[in-house]
């Protein structure tokens, strides 16, 4: 892929608008050909022959992808994603490669999938981790109501004893925030 196409050379735009097409497709299987896509970002950029490296929104359409998916390891691979993010953060500084709410809320949406006790465990940690980056003024991390209505499917779906009180603690967090309930969210509550 990171030959000429017709005489054009790809650049991240091209790639960018590719995963995010697939990101958006109803195609389960779109994640093998978004996760292609990917490493050959990473390769074109680390040769010299993309200008651009990949960033968070493009860790993000693949990680969408793999949501999307029926592979039964996509949590897995999502919270990889995630992870590598952080490295990534951590080593370079680069702000675009920073995560951001949005990633996370990803991650708490495959954890849904799993249907386990654990996969509350760790919704509800990376829950706090986005509430301590807000704090250190990672805006960017800061929960929104979305991320609470992931995570509260998340407790549903996993039969976790405690969903319960954990859900009260997640609604009290959002009436401190200053937010309503909107139907999503207040589906999943009825729903657990």
């Amino acid at each position: 892929m990171s030959d000429s196409w017709g005489g054009l050379k790809p650049n991240k735009k091209m790639y960018d608008c590719l995963l995010l097409a697939l990101s958006k497709s109803n195609d389960s299987n779109s994640w093998v050909e978004a996760e292609f896509i990917l490493s050959e970002m990473e390769k074109s950029f680390h040769r010299g022959d993309l200008a651009d490296k990949p960033d968070a929104r493009s860790y993000g359409a693949v990680m969408n992808c793999l949501c999307n998916s029926r592979d039964p390891n996509a949590a897995e691979r999502v919270e990889d994603y995630l992870q590598k993010l952080k490295q990534l953060y951590e080593i370079t500084g680069d702000e675009s490669l920073r995560t951001n709410n949005m990633l996370y809320t990803t991650v708490m949406k495959s954890l849904a999938m799993r249907r386990s006790p654990a996969a509350a465990d760790k919704a509800q940690a990376l829950l706090e981790e986005m509430k301590m980056l807000e704090q250190q003024g990672a805006n960017k991390a800061k929960p929104d109501i979305v991320t609470y209505t992931a995570y509260l499917k998340v407790l549903r779906m996993s039969n976790s004893p405690d969903r319960a009180s954990r859900a009260a603690a997640a609604i009290s967090d959002m009436q401190q925030r200053g937010w309503q309930l909107d139907g999503i969210a207040l589906q999943e509550l009825q729903a657990l």
